[in-house]
């Protein structure tokens, strides 16, 4: 198995998700409950960044500002296209 740790626990996932439908209530239960330790990970994370108003404020300001480097971007992407389409339809 050459992938790394993190990888694997997914391709795990995989071929245990593969055969749920023929699964019954006590495997699909140990399933669940394999996993149930990152959803509440997941789930207390989640919850800390909506209950802290700074760091919510925090990641809306990080947003927006990749939001603007993403319109900058896209606005110099074009105009550079515009730029090449210009000079090569005035040496035509």
């Amino acid at each position: 198995n050459n992938l790394q740790p993190e990888w694997s626990r997914h391709v795990t996932i995989v071929h245990q998700t593969k055969d749920l439908h023929t699964a019954d209530y006590t495997q699909l239960y140990d399933f669940l409950k394999y996993n149930q330790k990152e959803v509440d990970e997941l789930k207390a994370e989640r919850l800390a960044k909506i209950q802290d108003p700074l760091t919510l404020m925090y990641d809306l300001i990080a947003a927006a500002a990749d939001l603007d480097e993403i319109e900058e971007v896209n606005a110099n992407c074009i105009l550079m296209a515009n730029l090449q389409q210009a000079s090569s339809s005035g040496t035509q």
